[in-house]
């Protein structure tokens, strides 16, 4: 199992529980309107992982490794100049607003896009609920991604 898919697992298993759901890795099973919501949810947050991880990589120094969500603080500060005070703040729909760009999968590096194509997702999916309250810290993902490149 790669690191992207082991991230991904854990992703998916703390989003699908926010949303009332239990995650079962069987492509077989029938899906629930939440098992898709919670599956498009959840890709979203590995990208946003995965972003967060790249960045880190390019930008971390022996005296400021960004860790957790510092990486995903020092990109939305460096690329958009939102203002330190405000980072804390920004609600993931900002997030992702700002980093529409990044989040595309061909500004990932090739081995993350390679996981990536290979994600089934719902075909037909409504939107993702903003204000759901996910219990997943946005720069956790660094402990899966170690051997990443």
């Amino acid at each position: 199992m790669s690191d992207y898919s082991r991230l991904f697992e854990a992703i998916k298993k703390t989003i699908y529980a926010d949303y009332g759901s239990v995650y079962h890795n069987d492509s077989n099973r029938t899906t629930t309107d939440q098992d898709d919501k919670a599956q498009v949810h959840s890709y979203l947050y590995l990208i946003l992982e995965i972003v967060i991880h790249e960045h880190r990589k390019k930008y971390a120094t022996i005296y400021e490794p960004l860790s957790g969500i510092k990486a995903l603080k020092h990109k939305l500060f460096t690329k958009n100049k939102i203002a330190i005070d405000r980072l804390d703040a920004l609600a993931l729909e900002e997030i992702v607003f700002s980093l529409l760009e990044d989040l595309n999968q061909e500004n990932l590096s090739v081995e993350a896009q390679n996981f990536l194509n290979k994600i089934k997702l719902p075909q037909y999916f409504e939107s993702i609920d903003w204000n759901r309250k996910i219990n997943w810290t946005l720069g956790s993902g660094k402990d899966y991604l170690k051997n990443s490149d």
